[in-house]
């Protein structure tokens, strides 16, 4: 999975200019780590399931991931949505065999200067037909704790020269998420837009 994330990685540095995944990956994405969630989500049993109203139950809210890439492989019950551009609409993630689902979090986010968006997103789960538990694999790639996260100036070029986000390590994002209490993980609202961005000064 590390490796596959390398390839993503220096695949994205290239789609940004020539030889930039040379001059950026070792310097920038060379000490990254990740780990491995498994995620099993079960519905609660409830006495009038044959209903119609409240058909599905959210297994996990809204929220962005804290990561560079997250790599995630779910099982045929599926329930993965995302946030369209707009912000208004969802969009389900449909399973499909031999292929995993990629997903940009927020360090990359930030690092890119905004090119790359860390979507919304969550888990739900239908009540009728559904049986047992639902299973999903998460591999999240990460920066070091100690990594100032600052989008280089190339980068930032192809956004007409705009900075949207001041440095800041990586270790203080990953605290402000976790003890913020309107902040945890499946909270969407004290993201890295929150907590980074740069005010419009006009």
């Amino acid at each position: 999975m590390t490796e596959l994330c390398e390839k993503i990685m220096k695949a994205i540095l290239s789609s940004f200019g020539d030889d930039l995944h040379h001059k950026y990956y070792e310097s920038e994405f060379g000490n990254c780590h990740g780990y491995f969630r498994i995620n099993n989500y079960t519905i609660p049993l409830k006495e009038d399931d044959h209903k119609e109203e409240d058909d599905s139950i959210e297994g996990l809210g809204m929220h962005t991931d804290m990561s560079c890439i997250t790599i995630v492989d779910q099982d045929d019950i599926g329930g993965l949505q995302v946030r369209s551009r707009d912000g208004i609409g969802l969009m389900d993630i449909i399973p499909k065999d031999n292929a995993l689902v990629v997903n940009v979090g927020d360090l990359l986010h930030a690092w890119t200067n905004g090119r790359l968006r860390s979507s919304q997103h969550r888990v739900v789960l239908k009540r009728r037909g559904f049986a047992g538990s639902r299973f999903s694999l998460a591999f999240f790639w990460c920066f070091d704790d100690g990594k100032v996260v600052f989008a280089p100036d190339v980068v930032v070029g192809g956004c007409e020269g705009a900075r949207v986000f001041q440095s800041f390590t990586c270790g203080d994002y990953l605290r402000f998420r976790e003890s913020n209490v309107r902040g945890k993980f499946e909270k969407v609202g004290y993201t890295v837009e929150d907590f980074a961005r740069i005010e419009d000064r006009h």
